[in-house]
């Protein structure tokens, strides 16, 4: 099976004005073209609803690196380029997997204080990776304002879904219509979540014969970018009626592998609410 959307990480403008604010959330709004992000240098601390508004010809992606205190932002940016891997000292938060060209998604994150780097490490046809067409920037987190400041912390989701080595498990099955997920990665190694519609009558078996040619045998919905263990997102999602295939294409820290070769591709019903 060829993967829904590549891996990778962010793009986008901040809208006119201050940040707003969504049920107490902050809320910015990023655009992504190719190969270039716009958008806020500097945002606040805290918990944040993070849109990404696809401007471009090509899907893109929404990623955060954050960075310990003393590494470098363009000695990262040249190692993702140059060595396509991550530096360390790096952690991945997250994100939006992918928005279609033309299309927005969004997930809530918290972000401590600190430097950022945000990169799209989706492919183009030609294979080579946003990122190394300049798809990189760096965004600083101000401080809290009260030096006492707690933690920030994710708010309540309808559903939690646990990314482990190698599944991902429900706190509730998923029901119709629109919902609150909490994304949660419960494992030892990255991971992220791809949600795709299967069309009527297909069968994982069928996506995985998929080559990428001709129409897709789904509708993919996007989902949350790779994140180390620990971390989680608020992803909002609005679902129909049908099956859905739930999969990870991160490479195995072992042997190299996509996770969903391990079995970290799963098929789920969604029904009508009851």
């Amino acid at each position: 099976m060829r993967r829904l959307i590549p891996a990778g990480l962010l793009a986008l403008v901040l809208a006119p004005g201050a940040p707003a604010s969504t049920n107490g959330i902050a809320a910015v709004t990023f655009r992504a073209t190719d190969y270039a992000f716009t958008g806020p240098d500097t945002i606040a601390a805290g918990v944040t609803a993070v849109r990404l508004v696809n401007a471009g010809r090509e899907a893109h992606q929404l990623n955060f690196y954050r960075l310990a205190p003393e590494v470098d932002p363009a000695v990262v940016m040249r190692t993702l380029i140059v060595n396509k891997v991550r530096p360390q000292d790096v952690v991945k938060l997250g994100g939006i997997e992918g928005a279609a060209p033309g299309g927005t998604d969004s997930i809530v994150v918290a972000l401590t204080p600190g430097r950022y780097v945000m990169v799209c490490g989706i492919h183009s046809d030609d294979g080579r990776a946003h990122a190394e067409k300049g798809m990189l920037r760096v965004l600083v987190v101000r401080p809290y304002r009260s030096a006492t400041a707690a933690p920030p912390s994710l708010p309540r989701a309808d559903a939690t879904i646990r990314l482990t080595e190698y599944d991902f498990t429900f706190s509730t099955p998923l029901q119709a219509g629109p919902q609150r997920l909490r994304v949660q990665n419960a494992g030892a190694q990255s991971h992220h979540l791809m949600l795709a519609k299967l069309h009527p009558g297909v069968t994982k078996a069928a996506v995985d014969r998929w080559n990428g040619k001709g129409p897709a045998p789904f509708d993919d919905l996007g989902g949350v970018a790779a994140m180390d263990p620990g971390q989680a997102n608020i992803w909002d999602v609005s679902l129909t009626p049908g099956d859905y295939l739930l999969s990870c294409m991160i490479g195995d820290a072992k042997d190299g592998r996509p996770h969903f070769e391990h079995g970290m591709e799963r098929v789920i019903r969604v029904v009508p609410r009851t």
